[in-house]
């Protein structure tokens, strides 16, 4: 029996080519059949672990091509979708990995790398490709992802710990039904019992987006017109109604949007709206309410063949390694999450703890569809891949609510003084687990010192308090900064490593409004420490501390601003009316002497001291504000044990507060 003939179009319109597989394989890409015994006289193909891998020259693969070696001209035709594919001279080759065939093309000063996947349909197989991808490819609608069905479907009937059997509905949302005509905005009163509802999380970008008002309430209550919904909204509503769900959850037509105490009141409840959903919908790829998520046009993905019977339709598919949601490579702690390749929804602030809290989130990536829930995750393309819901356990613990933060806190605001209201649904889930009081963004417990001992991340540079809507937020908290920050001391228990230099007395901070985790006005920290006086040092890549009165022993200064890739200094500000602050940040000049204090914080045997710079405040006598940090390696400890000893024999314990 003769092996099957495979036929494919290199263009929808094209006459079908044939791939023989029942004779010998080509000399050049071997047919790329990984299984074959490689001449080893040809010395290109070899195998790495798990991998076999090999290197064509582009020459001989275009003369291949040229011949009608059909694979030959599958790998070309996938070249040249590459931005200035001729330069480069030779395609290396790797079966074996999860995301499909690698290809690597290579020059002597660049490389790129492509994977290419079938696309499924009625096609199970096709040469080394096998059907693992489903990926929708561009200009190609996903309005009836059969994806997103098989697994709602494959969820509700296993997943037990996907069920929630206390139906809660939020205060309003908009009725869908079936047709267009129905849509509008409902009271709970008026809802099913026993409906679902779906929330959207999506970027409100710089368009007008159709907002839920006091001088519209009523109009958009007896009907909401299909044409005044902005394009993310209709995709939402569509896939609603190809999941047979009659309710959607929209935060600009669900709260009102000119009423303060509307606002805050369901801000406040942001953490049950998502994790009571039946469904949280996230349109990643739109940056904007008029950007479309059911056909996104930055999609990355190319159909390279077609099938060739008498319908052509998309076969393979080419385009760069998947970087988007789940198969986003994780932001180490040192590293900025913006300077990576990630969809608009990802950078926004807001839109953390929406894909945090939901029990089920339906990702729309500009490259594809993503699932997670309490219990499984999936993509179309069939890799497996972490969840980004696994993240829901982690705010069970002081150093996981640390991590959220540092994930968070490099993400956008639009106000800053959003920056705590932004991660009121995760402090409620947090407050629900362990009843601990909730101070600017840290949590009175036993591990409160390691939450002081935050440091500013250099990769964000912003101005922190110069911009009134954040200077209200004590400078002790991370949220006083309006950028990115890390915790050093987080990877540690305290019990088993640190060491406490300071007794936590109280903490206590002035709210806003009614969400006891959003926005504060004020707030302290009472405490006793030792405090050692220093001066700052102008001049290099950081400032330093001077901790002796000839400034012998100096100490790196890492200060809670920056801009433009450049420290400011803090100087004292004499005008208590007119300013918040008792200092105000300017650039650093060399002859500068800042008097200043450091509090020693924490120590570790493996990570060394954590001091905070502080700078004393107008709003009394041992109140004092910070404006930076100090943190000690072990190399630094060896250089400085000589002299911190004594410095800190003559320091006295004394209550101080930090506000």
């Amino acid at each position: 029996m003769s092996a099957p003939r495979l036929k494919l179009r290199l263009r929808p319109d094209a006459a079908p080519i044939e791939l023989r597989q029942d004779g010998p394989p080509c000399s050049v890409c071997l047919s790329l059949d990984c299984s074959n015994d490689f001449p080893p006289e040809e010395g290109r193909m070899e195998k790495v672990d798990d991998f076999t891998q090999g290197t064509i020259s582009l020459r001989d693969l275009r003369k291949s091509a040229a011949g009608r070696c059909g694979y030959c001209t599958i790998i070309l035709r996938s070249g040249c979708l590459v931005d200035a594919f001729d330069t480069y001279e030779a395609v290396e080759l790797s079966f074996g990995h999860e995301e499909g065939p690698e290809l690597r093309w290579l020059s002597a000063s660049n490389q790129h790398t492509q994977h290419v996947w079938l696309h499924g349909g009625q096609v199970s197989s096709f040469g080394p490709f096998p059907k693992t991808y489903s990926v929708s490819p561009p200009n190609m609608a996903r309005t009836n992802s059969a994806f997103a069905k098989q697994m709602l479907d494959r969820c509700e009937k296993e997943h037990d710990r996907c069920i929630d059997n206390e139906a809660v509905m939020p205060t309003r949302l908009l009725f869908i039904g079936e047709g267009q005509e129905a849509m509008r905005i409902v009271d709970r009163s008026e809802m099913a019992r026993t409906g679902h509802y779906a929330a959207l999380s999506h970027c409100w970008g710089q368009s007008r987006t159709l907002k839920l008002q006091r001088d519209n309430e009523v109009f958009m209550k007896t009907a909401v017109a299909w044409n005044s919904l902005p394009t993310t909204y209709k995709d939402a509503v569509t896939v609603c109604q190809s999941l047979k769900i009659d309710y959607l959850w929209i935060d600009s037509i669900c709260i009102l949007q000119d009423d303060v105490e509307d606002w805050e009141r369901e801000a406040s409840k942001m953490a049950d709206v998502y994790e009571k959903a039946f469904l949280t919908i996230a349109a990643n790829s739109c940056a904007d309410t008029n950007d479309s998520f059911l056909t996104p046009s930055r999609r990355c993905l190319h159909v390279i063949a077609w099938t060739g019977g008498e319908r052509a339709e998309p076969l393979l598919v080419a385009g760069p390694p998947l970087s988007r949601g789940h198969h986003r490579t994780k932001p180490s702690l040192w590293a900025s999450a913006r300077s990576f390749s990630i969809d608009p929804l990802e950078t926004r602030a807001w839109a953390f703890q929406e894909s945090v809290l939901p029990r089920r989130l339906l990702r729309f990536t500009s490259e594809e569809i993503q699932w997670s829930c309490a219990e499984a995750h999936g993509c179309e393309c069939g890799s497996r891949a972490q969840s980004l819901t696994a993240q829901k356990d982690n705010t069970y613990t002081t150093k996981d609510w640390l991590s959220l933060v540092e994930t968070y806190s490099e993400r956008q605001l639009t106000y800053s003084s959003d920056r705590l209201p932004a991660m009121s649904g995760l402090a409620t889930r947090y407050y629900k687990r362990h009843g601990d009081n909730y101070v600017a963004g840290l949590w009175m417990n036993d591990d409160m010192a390691s939450q002081l001992a935050w440091c500013m991340g250099t990769e964000h540079k912003s101005e922190r308090s110069q911009r009134e809507d954040i200077s209200l937020i004590p400078t002790f908290s991370w949220a006083a900064v309006d950028g990115g920050v890390f915790f050093p001391m987080k990877l540690w228990s305290m019990k088993d490593f640190c060491v406490n230099f300071v007794s936590i007395l109280d903490a206590q901070s002035t709210l806003r409004g009614q969400n006891r985790f959003g926005q504060v006005v004020d707030g302290f920290v009472r405490l006793r420490g030792r405090l050692i006086p220093g001066t700052v040092l102008c001049g290099g890549d950081f400032p330093c501390v001077g901790l002796t009165e000839a400034q012998e022993l100096r100490v790196k200064m890492i200060p809670d601003a920056f801009v433009d890739e450049k420290y400011l200094v803090p100087t004292v500000s004499q005008n208590k009316e007119q300013r918040r602050r008792s200092f105000r940040w300017t650039t650093f000049v060399n002859e500068a002497r800042i008097p200043v204090w450091c509090l020693r914080l924490l120590g570790d045997f493996l990570l060394g001291d954590v001091y905070l710079v502080l700078v004393d405040s107008l709003r009394g006598p041992h109140v004092y504000e910070r404006v930076g940090s100090v943190h000690l390696d072990q190399i630094d400890a060896e250089a400085t044990k000589q002299s911190l000893p004594s410095l800190w024999n003559v320091a006295t314990e004394k209550e101080l507060i930090l506000v």
